[in-house]
C-alpha cells in the first residue's frame, strides 16, 4: 500500500482579477494555447477538453488529468486518470486586490516510499514551473 505525500509549489502573483483567472483556468481547453511552449522532448500529443487534458510523457506514456471539482473562484481540483501513481492537484487562488491574485499548486501523490522519493523532486519542479507559467498568461 502506498503512502500519501503532499508537495507544494511556490506562491506566485498574477496581475489579473481572481474571477478572470479562475474563469480561464477552470476550462482546460485554454491550455491548448500553451502546447507550443512545452518542451517537445518531454511532453507530446497534448489534447484538451473543458474538463480534461491528456499528453504523452517519456518514459511514462499517456497521462490524463481531469477536473473533478471547481470551487469558484478559489480552487480547482484535478485528479490523474490511469496514472502510474495516485495523483491529485489543487490549484488555489486568493484575491490580493481588485486587479490581482496569488496562486499556489499542491499535489498529493499516493505511492510507495521508493517511488515517492523518485518522483517528488520532478513533481515539485513541475509545479513551480506550471505556477510560474500562469503569471505569463493573458487573462
Amino acid at each position: 500500500m502506498g503512502s500519501m505525500k503532499k508537495i507544494e509549489s511556490n506562491i506566485e502573483y498574477i496581475q489579473y482579477p481572481i474571477e478572470k483567472v479562475f474563469s480561464k483556468l477552470s476550462d482546460l481547453n485554454n491550455l491548448a494555447a500553451l502546447a507550443d511552449k512545452l518542451p517537445k522532448d518531454k511532453i507530446q500529443d497534448m489534447e484538451c477538453t473543458t474538463d480534461t487534458v491528456s499528453f504523452s510523457v517519456a518514459p511514462v506514456g499517456k497521462i490524463t488529468l481531469q477536473i473533478v471539482e471547481r470551487e469558484e473562484p478559489k480552487c480547482i481540483k484535478i485528479e490523474g486518470v490511469n496514472t502510474p501513481v495516485g495523483l491529485t492537484f489543487w490549484l488555489q487562488l486568493v484575491s490580493t486586490g481588485e486587479t490581482s491574485c496569488k496562486t499556489k499548486a499542491t499535489a498529493q501523490i499516493d505511492a510507495n516510499m521508493f517511488m515517492a522519493q523518485f518522483i517528488e523532486k520532478p513533481i515539485k519542479e513541475g509545479l513551480d514551473k506550471a505556477v510560474f507559467a500562469l503569471t505569463k498568461i493573458n487573462y
